[in-house]
């Protein structure tokens, strides 16, 4: 299905070249050198033929303007000359089309930006239009860092001009940015220690998102987050903080206590009660997988204990309140 789908798209959309010449040598492109596929040089760009396809009418505005973005993401990765395999790791997320029926095959992205990774190269998607790209590009970063654990040396910058009225969808190479870059002041990125309530505050007081938090070796919580001069988003204090934490320790007393009572019993229980607590706590625990670790337990309760450890054990799989 995916394959069919990204194959009709293929053959309907028709990459026409214009602008900065394409012929002009790209030997020295660092995206090049680093991954063997095709280059635009930054201020090159070319329009893209989108599908005639029956459904873009049926689409509300909002969506209209998502599939221009997801076409113009697949257009350029095919235009820098990616294989069909290369293509659908890099897309494998993104879909061709923006049909009801595939909600259950994508996660449909939405917003202003978009990323793909093809081979080594991060590429970084915004509107021309962009009220505001240094946040989307800091925002993409972000996930980006989230996804892949560190970036390359730069992120490839991708700028969509919507030319719906023309028939066509424009994409253009803009200069690219150093992750450096992408992580400093410029595009509101910020660091500190989270490992006291001062150096918490000082953190929170410069940031409004939080997008990043590691141990470090010495064992210090090291946090990261942005704050967007011309977007701004509701923060937190240290006080918001307290009391989201002490609200999750009441909704969470129940199941301490739980786990407290059930550590009385013998040994080869607690083996099974923890395999039981990590199937629950992730959403993995079946039927089948239930009703054996409850077999294991039955064999070790001793009579006297076992109505009180069937409390403690629902307790421990009902979920918190959110």
């Amino acid at each position: 299905m995916r394959k069919t789908l990204v194959g009709m798209v293929a053959a309907f959309a028709t990459v026409v070249v214009c602008g900065a010449s394409l012929k002009a040598d790209v030997s020295t492109d660092h995206s090049r050198r680093t991954s063997g596929l095709a280059a635009l040089k930054v201020g090159d760009h070319f329009v893209i033929e989108p599908p005639a396809a029956q459904f873009v009418h049926e689409l509300d505005e909002r969506e209209h303007r998502e599939q221009i973005r997801d076409w113009a993401v697949l257009a350029t990765v095919a235009r820098l000359g990616a294989t069909p395999t290369q293509a659908a790791a890099s897309t494998y997320e993104l879909p061709p089309a923006r049909l009801p029926y595939l909600d259950d095959l994508y996660t449909f992205e939405y917003g202003r930006g978009r990323r793909v990774y093809l081979g080594n190269r991060v590429l970084l998607f915004h509107d021309a239009g962009d009220p505001d790209p240094v946040a989307t590009i800091g925002r993409l970063a972000d996930r980006a860092r989230m996804e892949n654990g560190k970036l390359p040396v730069a992120a490839e910058i991708y700028v969509i001009t919507d030319r719906r009225n023309d028939g066509l969808i424009e994409v253009a190479r803009a200069p690219d940015v150093a992750s450096a870059e992408l992580f400093s002041p410029a595009y509101g990125y910020v660091e500190g220690d989270g490992d006291t309530a001062v150096h918490l505050a000082d953190w929170l007081n410069r940031a409004d998102d939080l997008t990043f938090a590691r141990i470090d070796p010495r064992g210090h919580l090291k946090l990261g987050g942005r704050r967007f001069a011309h977007t701004r988003t509701l923060g937190v204090d240290v006080e918001d903080v307290a009391a989201l934490y002490q609200a999750h320790e009441i909704l969470n007393a129940p199941r301490a206590e739980a786990r407290a009572s059930l550590r009385a019993l013998p040994r080869g229980a607690q083996s099974a009660l923890d395999k039981l607590d990590a199937l629950g706590a992730t959403g993995a625990l079946t039927d089948s997988s239930f009703n054996s670790l409850t077999k294991t337990l039955a064999s070790y309760i001793p009579d006297s204990m076992a109505a009180s450890s069937i409390e403690a054990i629902k307790k421990l799989l009902k979920p918190a309140p959110p």
